[in-house]
Order: structure tokens, then C-alpha cells, then sequence
């Protein structure tokens, strides 16, 4: 009897520190001022309250810092726009743009890194659907060349979590295999016990083992050679990484059956949805 107003204290942190991970950062404690655990309760408010205010600071500093940058890209857009030659015009208005989409996926990389998913991570969407819509739109501008396979190993026909940032995730694994793969990219989805995996197949060049726990870094470069030839921002993996952490998952990457890469998203079954 002693111990239960304790343990009931105990569970509100618990709960309370559950939310806070989540990205509910308004999160507060209700304690009696009597509770043994009072003075623990007022620490901990005031540290989510510190938090909160970082995590808002962090979102200020990084619109101020994209809005400074488009300043001076639109006053760019704009002589450029003057300029006589027009090769000269096309070359600068790219990398104008690219620029500007650099910028776009370092928000969208800070807000999910940030606040984490937009939907309930708990909510459900049809797995077959998903699939195929995300690949449907990867293949209109692939090679011809290249076979696409969907494979679904699940007891279920839905799973899971926010479909926009999963959508986003494997759009983005699908668009960096087009640019490898040779004949065959395979899009793999399996339920476990546990978890849900995604993966994406390709026959291309792989990923050294050396290189497969800095691959998922931001701007991290394999071949800076081959960076230029396929283009990119550097930041689609991170991106990756970021929404399966989101989901409270991993991103990895191994060897796939064809010897190329085979990158894959997994998140648990059992899903702590607070965001």
C-alpha cells in the first residue's frame, strides 16, 4: 500500500518521458506536491520546458537560414533572367534550382529529424497499394532495360505507419537503384514477428562493406566521380534513415542477391504512436 502512490508517480514520468520522445513536447506532470517523487517531477518539467524551447530555436535558426538563402537566389533569378546569352541563362537557373531544392530537403530533413512523422505512425494503408503506386512512379523516366519485381511476404494486407514519409523513403531507395542497377531492381516487403521490412534489390555495383555505416550520413560521397555523373543532393539516404528512425526503425544496407545493393527500411509491428 506504501509503494503504490509511488509506483503510480513513477508510471506518470514514464508515460510523460514516452510522449516527450515521441516529440509531444508539451508534456507536463500533474504530481502532488506531497509525492516523494515531487522534487524528480519539477526537474523533469523543467528540462522538457528547456527542450521545447531548443527544439523551437533550432526551428527559427533554420527558416531564418533558408530564407536568407532564397533572398539572394531570387535576386540571382532575377539578372539572370536578364542576361543575353541563354545557354549561359539555362546553366545558371540549374544550379539556381539546386540550390534551392538543397535547401528544401534540409528543412524537410530537420523537421522530421525534429517532430517525426505527421500522421499517427499507428494508422494503416494498404501495403499492395503503396508498393505499386511508389513504383509506378519510379519507373516513368528508368531505363527500359532495367525488370522490375514486386514481392509481398505478409500475413496481412496492411501495415503500419505514416504512408506520405514511407512513400518518400522508398522513392527514394527506388530513384538511387534506377541510377545503378543494370537489369533488375527487386522492391521486397516481409512481415516478421516483430517488424516490417522493405527492401530494394539491385544488380549494380553494391555498397562496400567499409562504406555501409557512413552511407546513410548527410552529404556523405562514395565516389565523388560518380556523384557528379547521377546527380543527387546527398541528403536522400539521411532522409531515409531519418523516417525509419521516425517510425522508431533502421535503415541498412547489405549485399543483394544479384551482388548489388540491397537497401532496407525496417520498423517494429508494435508501435508507440505518439507522433
Amino acid at each position: 500500500l506504501w509503494l503504490r502512490p509511488f509506483w503510480r508517480d513513477m508510471k506518470q514520468i514514464e508515460a510523460a518521458a514516452e510522449r516527450i520522445g515521441s516529440g509531444q513536447m508539451e508534456a507536463q506532470l500533474t504530481l502532488d506536491n506531497r509525492s516523494t517523487v515531487y522534487p524528480i517531477g519539477q526537474a523533469f518539467d523543467r528540462m522538457s520546458g528547456k527542450i521545447s524551447n531548443l527544439i523551437q530555436q533550432q526551428d527559427r535558426l533554420m527558416q531564418d537560414i533558408a530564407h536568407e538563402i532564397r533572398t539572394p537566389l531570387a535576386r540571382l533569378r532575377y539578372r539572370v533572367a536578364l542576361l543575353l546569352n541563354r545557354d549561359e541563362e539555362t546553366l545558371f537557373s540549374a544550379d539556381i534550382d539546386h540550390v534551392e531544392q538543397l535547401v528544401n530537403e534540409l528543412l524537410f530533413k530537420a523537421s522530421i529529424d525534429t517532430h517525426g512523422t505527421e500522421e499517427p505512425i499507428a494508422a494503416k494503408f494498404s501495403i499492395e497499394h503503396f508498393l505499386n503506386d511508389c513504383v509506378h512512379q519510379a519507373q516513368t523516366d528508368a531505363p527500359d532495360t532495367i525488370e522490375w519485381q514486386i514481392r509481398i511476404h505478409a500475413t496481412h494486407a496492411q501495415c503500419h505507419g505514416d504512408a506520405h514519409l514511407l512513400a518518400r523513403a522508398l522513392s527514394n531507395l527506388l530513384n538511387n537503384a534506377k541510377k545503378f542497377a543494370r537489369q533488375h531492381i527487386d522492391v521486397i516487403f516481409e512481415q516478421t514477428a516483430e517488424q516490417y521490412i522493405i527492401s530494394v534489390a539491385d544488380d549494380g555495383d553494391g555498397i562496400p562493406e567499409e562504406h555501409r555505416a557512413q552511407i546513410f550520413q548527410a552529404f556523405y560521397r562514395l565516389d565523388q566521380s560518380r556523384n557528379r555523373e547521377t546527380g543527387g543532393y546527398g541528403l536522400g539516404l539521411a532522409i531515409v534513415e531519418s523516417i525509419a528512425q521516425a517510425h522508431q526503425g533502421n535503415a541498412y544496407v547489405t549485399t543483394s542477391q544479384y551482388g548489388g545493393a540491397c537497401f532496407q527500411i525496417a520498423w517494429p509491428i508494435t508501435l508507440n504512436n505518439a507522433s
